[in-house]
């Protein structure tokens, strides 16, 4: 039957254009043949329907896509067991929409540093070195300097600080990644009072953080980085959900809700791609809701115990594809990580990691993802130092953050052949400790007479040259130190067969610290430990957590302060204070950027800087972010 109508159709067509007999008609054009064909109606209808289809299927198509790329995604994510957060389709979303990053960025923060520090360390490493003329590797990118006040305080803490330099905007001491949303006189104070309405106040009778202190939460850099598609990494020496780290991964109205933020951390998705630092104790079983996050996310992250078995995967990452990198969390203590002089004079440096060998391990490895990077890097026990009043202590941590400093330089210097730009900035969230290199032992005020010039207005003088003279510092003292003064007192205390023989304890004070107290220090000193109680059992090790034993008591405290007292008349070093204070602190930052951060600046203008100028992450990028942070309502309190 097919042959036949095909028989049919060919008939037909020859009696159309030959004219039905065997003599054709005028040979018609190729087109007009065409045409012709075309105008029989089935296969006119045909090409028709084949070209309406060709239509449909690439509009469809382009719809298709539109609608995947620009199409709002699901915002939250979170519930049953996890938190309220933002989701990861979200991210996935903005870095489709939002322009690529140009380039990555170290920032490094070290916590208390102040340029007392750093002026009193770089004299002590002359005298280790014996080069007077020796620099420290930040010396030569020092550009400006920053004001570090908090909202409502001229003087800030840790929290307030770094929230500044990763949100950038002042907020209240206490705060993270959060500012009131009355910033009245009144707000302020009141927020500030009742630490982000977590405490009892006078205004804040129930401490309802909600109802006392109303909280707005502020997109931080990494995550305008996240919604870039870059990768992002914290390494510290302190608690991995302390303040600083803290500032740049998670929205906490008071800094000590340690196990919340370490969930915020965890929780995260997509995930920050490297941690590191301490703090175990707030990621495994002994958390206070008894939740073991470690056991819960291994699948989610590579976890790290060792300095060793972070080596061992550096190795492996040698032979990954970008793809198949893990997350890595590295929790090298359950706590603070140790100070620098007793990780490497006392424990051996096989323990713990340096913060140079992190910072290199976790440029390596955000490199290894194929993606720009964000990557924030905190000296973190240089404050805790001072706060001590330990010279010695802080001025080892010193030349850890800076070994850390010249490590970035060096990977940035590599990359810079393969055309990767890597920028660099160092700043200080808030000086600590007051130090004064120089001190008068023998100082006394001596005032003059008053001064009343016309118009009744009178002053008086202050003078000293009949008094004191200045008797130099006396760095050597310093760089002869082998131990950190909380572990020296820890195993002056808690070693009762060491405690009990006072010549046993001045030897190990001579050996350790290479100083000889005067007779009269030696006498106060006696007394006082022979009149402390001591019948509680502690560790002689402030880097060994036991359940049920103390770390701390009157004991150890005495004994630092006293070592302290001890150690800064010998070196002529003395601290005005145990806190925070109000100095300007120093700004250094690479070639290409330091002419955002010359002069003087507040820290939250230099954070919007850095977010704006630096990541180039602008209110297109950020605005959503802290739009989505409210209506997930991101929990800001356990």
């Amino acid at each position: 039957a097919m042959a036949e109508e095909g028989v049919a159709m060919r008939k037909a067509f020859e009696e159309e254009n030959m004219g039905g007999g065997s003599v054709p008609r005028a040979r018609l054009s190729s087109t007009s043949n065409l045409l012709n064909l075309y105008q029989r109606k089935e296969i006119r209808w045909a090409v028709m329907g084949l070209v309406a289809v060709v239509v449909l299927v690439i509009f469809f198509s382009a719809v298709g896509k539109e609608d995947k790329s620009k199409m709002k995604p699901v915002m939250c994510a979170g519930g049953n067991g996890t938190l309220r957060r933002i989701s990861r389709e979200a991210y996935d979303y903005w870095s489709r929409v939002n322009p690529k990053a140009e380039r990555s960025l170290v920032i490094m923060l070290g916590d208390g540093y102040g340029p007392d520090v750093h002026s009193m360390s770089r004299s002590v490493m002359r005298k280790m070195l014996g080069n007077e003329s020796y620099r420290l590797p930040l010396d030569d990118f020092l550009v400006g300097t920053s004001i570090t006040s908090a909202l409502g305080n001229v003087i800030t803490d840790s929290a307030a600080g770094a929230t500044a330099y990763a949100n950038g905007v002042k907020t209240v001491n206490g705060a993270i990644g959060v500012e009131p949303a009355d910033l009245s006189e009144h707000g302020v104070r009141k927020c500030a009072d009742s630490l982000g309405g977590t405490k009892k106040t006078p205004d804040c009778p129930v401490a309802d953080q909600t109802s006392c202190c109303p909280l707005k939460r502020i997109a931080n850099a990494f995550e305008g980085c996240r919604a870039k598609g870059m990768a992002t990494g914290l390494v510290v020496t302190t608690l991995l959900p302390h303040a600083t780290p803290a500032a740049w991964s998670s929205h906490v109205a008071y800094r000590r809700f340690y196990d919340l933020i370490a969930r915020q951390q965890v929780e995260a998705d997509p995930p920050l791609d490297v941690m590191m630092g301490g703090g175990k104790v707030n990621f495994d079983g002994r958390r206070s809701d008894g939740k073991d996050l470690l056991k819960e996310y291994s699948g989610t992250y590579e976890i790290i115990g060792t300095a060793q078995e972070l080596k061992d995967s550096m190795q492996r990452l040698k032979k990954q594809r970008p793809q198949d990198v893990k997350p890595m969390l590295a929790l090298f203590a359950d706590e603070d990580m140790m100070y620098e002089v007793d990780r490497v004079r006392v424990h051996g440096s096989s323990r713990q990691p340096s913060l140079a060998e992190m910072t290199e391990a976790a440029l390596t490895r955000l490199k290894a993802t194929g993606k720009k990077f964000c990557l924030m890097v905190e000296g973190s026990r240089i404050d805790h130092a001072l706060h001590g009043n330990d010279a010695a202590g802080a001025a080892f941590d010193t030349f850890a953050y800076n070994d850390a400093f010249e490590a970035v330089n060096r990977f940035i210097e590599a990359e810079r052949t393969s055309g990767h730009e890597i920028e660099v900035i160092s700043v200080a969230d808030h000086s600590c400790g007051g130090i004064t290199t120089g001190m008068q032992t023998n100082w006394q005020p001596k005032f003059s007479q008053p001064i009343c010039l016309p118009g009744g207005s009178c002053q008086v003088q202050i003078g000293t040259s009949a008094y004191g003279t200045t008797d130099g510092w006396t760095p050597e003292v310093l760089a002869r130190a082998r131990i950190s003064l909380p572990q020296l007192s820890a195993q002056v205390c808690c070693n009762q067969t060491l405690r009990k023989s006072f010549p046993s304890v001045l030897a190990r004070i001579q050996d350790e610290l290479g100083i000889s107290p005067s007779s009269e220090d030696q006498a106060n000193f006696q007394q006082a430990i022979s009149q402390l109680a001591h019948n509680y059992t502690c560790m002689d090790d402030v880097y060994t957590v036991v359940p049920g034993m103390q770390l701390g008591s009157a004991c150890t405290s005495l004994m630092q302060r006293y070592l302290s007292l001890m150690v800064q008349k010998a070196s002529r070093v003395a601290f005005t204070t145990a806190s925070h204070t109000s100095v300007d602190i120093n700004v250094y930052a690479s070639w290409d950027i330091q002419d955002r951060f010359r002069g003087s600046n507040e820290n939250d203008e230099i954070g919007r800087r850095i977010i704006r100028e630096v990541l180039e992450l602008d209110s297109s990028v950020m605005d959503p972010i802290s739009q989505a942070l409210e209506e997930c309502q991101v929990p800001v309190v356990p």
